[in-house]
């Protein structure tokens, strides 16, 4: 159900964030590192929820463990968009909405490994 939910969801954003990017390219703003840094977080939050529904398999701990090092200043930089970078009002709230629904979902991805990190088996 997990994954099946995941593949919807960026089966959905994909084509968002193409078309930001060709928004970005047309009016020569530099946009495309915000869409670029969605898409790596959810890669990485994909792979870490695959991982997490594979444990105790051997070496899942340490492969959580390598993306979450990589996701966290993605994650990071992601969340400290300031306001001035969106052109409305309206875009500003949603992007606080998305950013809320990540750091949301990363906070559960941690809270699970570090439960499967203190109950090795």
């Amino acid at each position: 159900m997990r994954k099946t939910l995941s593949f919807l969801i960026i089966l959905c954003v994909s084509p968002l964030v193409f078309a930001a990017n060709d928004h970005s390219s047309d009016t020569g703003s530099s946009h495309t590192g915000h869409s670029d840094a969605l898409m790596v977080l959810l890669g990485h939050k994909i792979a870490l929820q695959k991982l997490q529904d594979e444990w105790p398999i051997t070496r899942t701990l340490s492969d959580q463990a390598l993306h979450i090092k990589q996701a966290m200043p993605v994650l990071q930089s992601y969340m400290n968009t300031p306001k001035s970078y969106y052109l409305t009002t309206e875009m500003y709230h949603d992007s606080l909405e998305n950013r809320a629904a990540m750091l949301a979902d990363f906070s559960t991805l941690l809270i699970e490994y570090q439960k499967q990190l203190v109950s090795l088996p």
